[in-house]
């Protein structure tokens, strides 16, 4: 990674040895760079407020503020900049003293150019080290739009200028239901995720030294970053596509990238950009190289037909598994051949699940055991095709499974429906009404209501108006007292909920009967 020159600070007090440390340290390396000098700790500190110095050479004994006061405060309030003290032979082990407040080494004067050499060479290889550390985490932040502390405003002017190409790489299908560890091919994941990028980048035709690789919320997915890119970002796509893919050997790789640069405010924004035409745009089976802005594929509608809706129904009543089986197929086929983005597919599976979960009889663990089931084999089946055979196959199952009332639900709901009419004036939780049928609670409102036509708590509400209405003929009680009365604890709860049954509030209903 390249940087800018090192910043020195050097505080002496001596004007001899001053000029002879800073001639020194330009001879002894030429990555450090000395960007200012003070002759005490004082005017040192007032120093680094200007010119933000990455490390601090200084004497021990000086006038005002002498070397360890210095490094105290710098302890304190710089944590990031590095201390070296330079002392005399008699100062040695005072000098050991200041190692408590983090000081790096220290030098004996007069400085000897092969000790300082070393010094610096193993000095800079740890700043470098931290930069890049800081670097990866304030690219980091920045893409993920995180708070970035007051103290990387130095850093982010360095690189202020710079400007970013981003990557968005995705190996095989999504896999945004699918537990990556549970994934087939988690060996292939496995090395998507460790692979050599030196290398690959170095086999590049253009210079591609800097770089960065993030990763994402799937295992598949990693988002690669470069600056100063002096070839078209297109390019470069196409490039680390058609590379991953020869390295891998598996599954398809579709790659969304920007056609221009951004700066480095902009990075979170691209990021999100990128995003929403990966997920929007990747097609199972098939790599793509997918520019950023491209032309918009025009889809139809996510959403089936109501004459299809009405067949579905129709075929899973009547547990009719061969018509099913024989209306989906074709229509797997339809996505395939026209190239339907995953993400759109699995819009239209979502429909499949709603009609199967209001037509079916299973509860709530069996229903996320099919929707499971299902989307493991689109995310991790080399091709639609593939994924389709057993997609069907698992729809066919819990039809056949599930295709009429066990006995034991019916009268389960008979009983409830028995006691909703019994006690529909007082208290009834739901919750605690399925518990003790040994029910979840939505699969009991679910199953009810295919039983009943209606949700237990609509059947509630539906007696309570009904006597509410009566109640409202006599003036004797208040609306308040008619909400009490019919087991409503809110006054308002009741008055909207008569409204929605009766058109009006019951203070209108009350007026009409007069």
């Amino acid at each position: 990674m390249k940087y800018d020159p090192i910043k020195v600070l050097v505080v002496e007090d001596e004007i001899l040895l001053l000029n002879n440390i800073k001639k020194k340290i330009a001879a002894a390396s030429s990555d450090f760079q000395v960007s200012g000098d003070a002759f005490n700790g004082k005017e040192a500190l007032a120093l680094i407020k200007k010119i933000h110095p990455d490390v601090i050479f200084t004497d021990i004994r000086m006038p005002v503020m002498d070397g360890l006061e210095l490094a105290k405060t710098v302890y304190n309030d710089y944590p990031d900049i590095y201390i070296v003290i330079i002392s005399g032979y008699d100062d040695f082990d005072y000098a050991r003293t200041a190692l408590q407040y983090r000081v790096y080494d220290y030098l004996l004067k007069p400085l000897k150019l092969d000790a300082l050499a070393a010094l610096l060479n193993s000095l800079g290889a740890e700043i470098r080290k931290k930069r890049d550390h800081k670097l990866y985490s304030l690219l980091y932040g920045q893409l993920n739009n995180n708070q970035l502390p007051p103290s990387d405003l130095p850093f982010i002017r360095e690189i202020a200028e710079r400007k970013f190409t981003c990557f968005l790489v995705c190996f095989g299908n999504l896999h945004t239901h699918c537990q990556q560890s549970a994934l087939p091919d988690q060996n292939q994941a496995d090395s998507f995720s460790c692979l050599p990028w030196e290398a690959l980048f170095a086999s590049a035709p253009f210079d591609i030294s800097d770089f960065w690789v993030f990763p994402q919320q799937f295992d598949n997915i990693k988002l690669i970053l470069t600056w100063d890119l002096n070839s078209s970002p297109l390019d470069v796509g196409l490039f680390i596509q058609k590379s991953l893919i020869q390295l891998l050997s598996g599954p398809n790789v579709t790659l969304a990238c920007g056609q221009s640069q951004v700066s480095f405010s902009h990075l979170h924004s691209e990021w999100v950009s990128l995003r929403k035409l990966l997920f929007s745009s990747l097609i199972i089976g098939s790599s793509s190289l997918l520019p950023k802005p491209g032309p918009s594929a025009v889809l139809p509608p996510a959403v089936f037909p109501a004459a299809s809706i009405s067949y579905f129904y129709s075929l899973i009543h009547t547990s009719n598994t061969a018509g099913f089986m024989k209306a989906l197929k074709p229509m797997f086929q339809e996505w395939e051949e026209n190239r339907y983005p995953q993400q759109w597919i699995e819009k239209m599976l979502m429909q499949l699940f709603t009609i199967l979960q209001q037509c079916l009889y299973f509860s709530d663990l069996d229903y996320e055991q099919m929707q499971s089931a299902v989307y493991f084999s689109l995310e991790t089946q080399p091709t639609l095709s593939d994924g389709a055979e057993r997609i069907i196959q698992e729809f066919v199952y819990w039809i056949k499974l599930n295709k009429s009332v066990p006995s034991e639900i019916e009268t389960a709901i008979e009983e409830m429906d028995s006691y909703i009419r019994l006690h529909y004036k007082e208290s009834i939780n739901i919750a605690e009404l399925a518990k003790n049928y040994h029910f979840n609670h939505s699969y009991l409102t679910r199953v009810f209501k295919k039983q009943k036509g209606q949700s237990p708590l609509k059947l509630i509400n539906e007696l309570r108006i009904h006597d509410a209405c009566e109640l409202l003929s006599d003036s004797v009680f208040s609306i308040k007292e008619i909400s009490e009365m019919l087991g409503f604890t809110d006054q308002h709860y009741f008055s909207r909920i008569f409204k929605d049954f009766t058109g009006q509030n019951p203070k209108e209903y009350r007026s009409l009967l007069k």
